[in-house]
């Protein structure tokens, strides 16, 4: 497992743990645009489309985050 080569980040708050997850799944994300295969490509403009025509399916970032809080207490 990656995070027992970096114990420090599992001493992190979970705020705080978020945060880097979120950071290094961006980060990702772009690394993944400039080789994205075409299936992928689909699949993203399909939810983005689903998303634009039905924005009240969406829960928001900081709803989902409070919850994940929340089931860890």
């Amino acid at each position: 497992m990656v995070a027992e080569k970096y114990p420090e980040l599992m001493a992190l708050p979970d705020s705080q743990k978020l945060q880097c997850a979120a950071e290094l799944w961006a980060s990702v994300l772009g690394e993944l645009s400039e080789d994205c295969d075409p299936a992928m490509q689909e699949l993203i403009e399909s939810r983005l489309a689903d998303y634009q025509a039905h924005p009240e399916r969406v829960v928001p970032w900081s709803e989902v985050k409070a919850q994940l809080l929340a089931s860890r207490k």
